[in-house]
């Protein structure tokens, strides 16, 4: 009999379903996440968003912005609706990190996309160094979303997508029920 290793199986499926290793390990702590509030409470400010969020349930979404589409517009929109409904006192938050190259058009587009998308549960920031995001928080440039779900200080669950749907929301909503 051939026996194969329930790592192998567990990575297979994940590859199979469009995500992949991106984010920091269940566990570890949130790092510092200096960004530029381009939509959203703090908009304006530079600030360390997750300090900012002093432990409480949050969604970092980091997006190569190269790789925005509409169907993952209505990804983080499910999402955002999603936690307006989970929670009517707003703890409940997502921080969208855009990662580009261009973080001056980031921040002339973003506040435009809010706009268009009326998201209530999202603030967007830029982050305005490398592409492959701060230090700490291990991102796949090569995946076009990644999730990090963090409650007090740590990480939950993180993975990226390659490819993305609205079902994609349960995913990510399902680790903040994680205890």
């Amino acid at each position: 009999m051939i026996s194969i290793p329930l790592t192998l199986i567990l990575t297979t499926v994940a590859v199979w379903q469009g995500e992949r290793p991106s984010g920091p390990e269940p566990g570890a702590a949130i790092p510092a996440l200096r960004v530029q509030v381009a939509a959203g409470p703090g908009e304006g400010q530079r600030l360390d968003v997750a300090s900012d969020r002093e432990g409480r349930p949050t969604i970092y979404a980091f997006v190569q912005a190269a790789q925005l589409d509409r169907p993952m517009a209505r990804l983080l929109r499910t999402i955002d609706e999603a936690l307006a409904a989970r929670d009517p006192s707003g703890e409940l938050r997502l921080a969208a990190v855009w990662l580009t190259d261009q973080p001056e058009n980031a921040l002339e587009f973003l506040p435009r996309a809010q706009q268009s998308l009326r998201l209530t549960r999202t603030t967007w920031t830029v982050y305005e160094g490398q592409r492959q995001g701060p230090d700490g928080w291990s991102i796949n440039d090569a995946v076009g979303i990644t999730f990090v779900v963090a409650r007090d200080r740590k990480v939950v669950r993180s993975f990226g997508l390659d490819s993305w749907s609205d079902a994609d929301a349960r995913r990510v909503l399902s680790a903040l029920d994680t205890p």
